[in-house]
């Protein structure tokens, strides 16, 4: 794909990022603070354009599985549903944004159907085509087929390179809605002399020097330097205008950003002498977002957290292409992040829109965290007890119905003891305005406690008439038969309507009990 583009910068932030700057080079600390009292404006777009020509959209990818960091190895697929037909990820341009929409099913291209096709083959349908020509797109969108017939078009941007990946998930708080996160960010842009803009000559002119041994052109390396002395030299930082959509909190103490500059050779033009400037912002920190959440099969729920970053960078001008690390990391996510009490599915990385700021368009970058919840804890330490309270609830219908104390006692003790449990239940979850399955199974196990309080009462009032006595023991026959298996009867019950009702937030161990 045209936005996967494997570095070997991967492999240098996993293992020499830290959090302490390297000391620079005094000719660094030149070209930082020259930009003072240089004459250019910092917030002019004067990056190199590249030229689309296409439909405006990009396809999901996801990355091959076990794929590691082998660079040798391709990193990513297309994204495909079910019937095997690829998605769409990030609209690229504002005609695009007209035509089509995200996670919109691409069935086929100019009669070609592409669930039979290589990725390859798809991509050149796609990104290599004829501006000249008519093309017939049919696309799935909320199970309906669409048709379009449209042109291809040409558009230009700057094509700047991105990374933002996950460490850890440190914090699902569900009574706030919230999620705290430790993740990788870096953004490049790169400024070629060709363009002219002044702050690339005045690089070369401190960061790089003629070599008269080697007759070569040599360059100093400024990494790491601080991003705030950066910016407070007016150096332009793509990562400023990067930012976390739902943020709630950022930990200062535990935020570094770091700015690195390299100069480079610019061999994509003629004249062999000049140079591409590269500013490189990187971040590594935790943050706090918030998060939606939907409870509804607790304890047997499944979850997603969705981790937004979006860029404020005017969307007409700038093309987010993600770094083939990204998906190298995604991969490794899978296997290695680890969340207490949950169990993680799986981990997608997109690039794709934010259409929520004030009606304009923005490019978004999202981590996807589907996890399911530890539910054995639930199971053995509340739900079996309760079951087991109401065993002993129900076991009183077999005491004399002369012993109605005896009875009463009993079940008032259990009714008791769910209460308690309720509290236990309450102190996890917020207040939610739907009960969820364990709101419903401790509701009817209070019904079911309550239940054989009556029947001890009825059945002492009725033993105590010669003639009510028969009715009396089949009072007792049925609380016996059919009292605590009702309860089991009633608890399966719950968790089929509830799960049935929200299966895609459900663990897939209960798929059995979804009515499809």
């Amino acid at each position: 794909m045209r936005y996967l583009k494997f570095t070997f910068i991967l492999s240098m932030f996993v293992l020499l990022f830290s959090n302490q700057s390297n000391s620079m080079d005094n000719r660094c600390y030149e070209f930082i603070e020259g930009l003072k009292n240089l004459e250019y404006d910092k917030f002019s777009s004067n990056t190199e354009q590249n030229v689309f020509q296409d439909f405006g959209f990009d396809l999901s990818t996801d990355p091959i599985k076990d794929v590691g960091f082998d660079t040798d190895k391709d990193a990513h697929k297309l994204r495909r549903d079910k019937e095997n037909y690829p998605m769409i990820g990030a609209l690229t341009s504002m005609k695009g944004i007209e035509d089509f929409k995200y996670k919109d099913v691409v069935i086929s291209v100019n009669g070609l159907d592409l669930s039979k096709l290589e990725d390859d083959k798809i991509s050149d349908l796609v990104y290599y085509v004829d501006l000249n020509k008519l093309h017939e797109i049919v696309i799935k969108r909320d199970k309906k087929k669409l048709i379009k017939k449209i042109k291809a078009h040409e558009y230009q941007k700057e094509y700047r390179y991105f990374q933002f990946y996950l460490n850890s998930i440190n914090k699902i708080d569900l009574k706030n809605s919230t999620v705290k996160f430790s993740a990788f960010i870096s953004s490049d842009k790169e400024y070629a002399e060709s363009v002219g803009w002044a702050i690339v000559e005045h690089a070369k002119k401190t960061i790089t020097r003629f070599d008269e041994e080697s007759q070569e052109v040599k360059t100093i390396d400024c990494d790491e330097i601080p991003y705030d002395y950066a910016k407070e030299n007016r150096l332009p930082i793509s990562g400023e205008t990067f930012g976390f959509y739902d943020l709630i909190s950022e930990d200062k103490d535990k935020v570094y950003e770091s700015v690195s500059i390299y100069v480079y050779d610019d061999e994509s033009t003629d004249d062999k002498t000049d140079s591409l400037l590269s500013i490189t912002y990187y971040s590594e920190g935790e943050w706090e977002i918030k998060n939606e959440f939907n409870l509804t099969s607790f304890p047997f729920d499944k979850q997603k957290i969705i981790i937004n970053l979006t860029d404020a960078e005017d969307f007409e001008k700038v093309y987010l292409a993600a770094l083939d690390t990204n998906l190298r990391m995604i991969d490794y996510n899978k296997k290695n992040l680890k969340i207490p009490g949950w169990n993680v599915v799986d981990v997608k990385f997109d690039t794709n829109n934010n259409f929520d700021l004030g009606g304009v368009v923005f490019n978004q970058a999202s981590i996807t965290v589907d996890i399911e919840r530890q539910s054995f804890y639930y199971i053995f330490k509340i739900i079996l007890p309760i079951v087991l309270i109401l065993i002993i609830c129900w076991s009183s219908v077999w005491l004399n119905p002369r012993e109605v104390e005896s009875k009463l006692t009993i079940t008032i003790v259990c009714l008791l003891s769910l209460i308690a449990y309720n509290f236990v239940i309450d102190n996890e979850l917020p207040k939610l305005e739907y009960l969820t399955i364990m709101d419903w199974i401790i509701l009817a196990s209070y019904f079911f406690a309550a239940a054989p309080n009556m029947l001890a009462i009825i059945s002492f009032q009725l033993s105590e008439k010669i003639k009510y006595r028969k009715l009396g023991q089949k009072v007792d026959l049925f609380g016996k038969r059919y009292g605590i298996t009702s309860y089991i009867f009633i608890i399966l019950f719950i968790i089929i309507i509830n799960v049935s009702s929200v299966p895609e937030n459900t663990i897939n161990a209960l798929s059995w009990a979804m009515m499809r």
